[in-house]
Formats: C-alpha cells, structure tokens, sequence
C-alpha cells in the first residue's frame, strides 16, 4: 500500500468523522463507532486499520473487542481478576509476600510476581514492613465490586 498523506487520509468522510470521534471520546469500540456514524461494522474497522497504519490511531484488540485511541493517547491498562484480588488483601495495609499468599491462598511465587507486576505500574510500593498500596491507588481504583 502507498502511503497516504495526511490530507489523502482525512479527505475520506468515514476517516474524519472517526477520527473526530475517536479524539472526542477515546476507548470507543468499533461496534459502537458504527452504530454512531451509520456505517457498517467492517467498513470502520477497514477505516481504521488503515489510520492506524498511518500512524493515526491505535486499535487495541482484546477478547473479541476492538476499541480506538487517538495515537499517543495510551490505552487504559485494565486490571486482572488476581490484581484485583491481591489490591483488595491490600486494603487492609502492609503485609509481606507470605502474609498474602496465606490470605489469597495461592503460592508465594504467584504472590511475589503479581506485586512486581503491580509495582511496575505503580499501584504498589514495598515499605518496611512489607508491601502496601502506592499513595491515591485506593481513591483511583475506587470501591471493588
């Protein structure tokens, strides 16, 4: 496929009206972007494959769903079940590895690989006497159903 220029891409009525909406609200799913613009399902799909090969949007695909980001508009990372379940037994306050792993009642490696996992994207902190939740996770991730 030759590339198209910016001005190529966005002539396309489909094109600009999604990007537009995609910029306006992003996290939409395909399904719903055509619902919205009146166009077919894989008419928006095709449309948007060929922004995100230009570079101009993302199109994150997980279980059966694709949703639409404007490029360098980061996709929400969605927590686990077992994420989940690990910031819950955190509610409480610190607790070591093995404190958790008794609580959860899985492995202390399972235990340890999740809290690295969480660290990485900042929602847990080692303290002193033992892991916790980092400072406004709790207030972020709001009440667990």
């Amino acid at each position: 496929m030759t590339r198209l220029t910016t001005a190529t891409l966005l002539s396309n009525d489909t094109r600009r009206a999604l990007v537009g909406r995609v910029m306006h609200e992003p996290g939409l799913s395909v399904g719903a972007l055509a619902a919205e613009l009146g166009v077919d399902y894989k008419t928006i799909l095709y449309h948007a494959r060929v922004l995100e090969r230009a570079g101009h949007l993302v199109v994150e695909r997980a279980g059966g769903r694709s949703a639409c980001y404007h490029h360098g508009t980061p996709p929400p990372r969605r927590l686990t079940p077992w994420a989940i379940a690990v910031l819950r037994a955190l509610r409480g306050g610190p607790a070591s590895p093995t404190a958790l792993s008794r609580v959860l009642g899985w492995p202390r490696s399972t235990t340890y690989m999740m809290l690295l996992r969480l660290e990485a994207r900042g929602l847990v902190r080692r303290m002193d006497d033992g892991w916790a939740l980092a400072p406004g996770v709790d207030a972020c991730i709001g009440p667990f159903r």
